[in-house]
């Protein structure tokens, strides 16, 4: 791996681009538009040969969307094609989303059993 490989800085590139993403999902429960265009484009200059196989992934997360009767954000689904562009098989594609489903199904399990609901307006009110 060289220091100069043009792979390796697209990837640093990819990379930051999810980082910034993934801050402000976490920070407003959005993922803009925008910011998946700018993923699209950086990405074409990488892994165009991928997208065929990314559009699986668009597929699974739109069934499992009709499953979960919308419950899944549509830049959750969006994003999800993005995600899936760095592999470069079909296989690797449903090893990542069922890996992703099952560790957030554990994590809003656990969270759901240890959360105590209470409600906003006092019992009086």
């Amino acid at each position: 791996m060289a220091f100069y490989d043009k792979q390796v800085w697209g990837d640093f590139l990819v990379l930051g681009v999810f980082i910034w993403i993934a801050y402000y999902d976490v920070k407003f429960h959005l993922i803009r538009n925008v910011d998946l265009l700018l993923l699209f484009v950086v990405q074409s200059f990488f892994y165009i040969e991928n997208f065929l196989n990314a559009l699986v992934a668009v597929l699974v997360y739109t069934a499992l969307n009709f499953i979960a009767k919308g419950k899944i954000g549509s830049g959750d689904v969006k994003l999800s094609f993005l995600c899936a562009a760095p592999l470069s098989s079909v296989n690797e594609i449903l090893n990542s989303i069922s890996i992703t489903w099952i560790i957030g199904d554990r994590k809003s399990t656990r969270l759901n059993s240890s959360h105590v609901s209470e409600s906003r307006m006092p019992s009086s009110a």
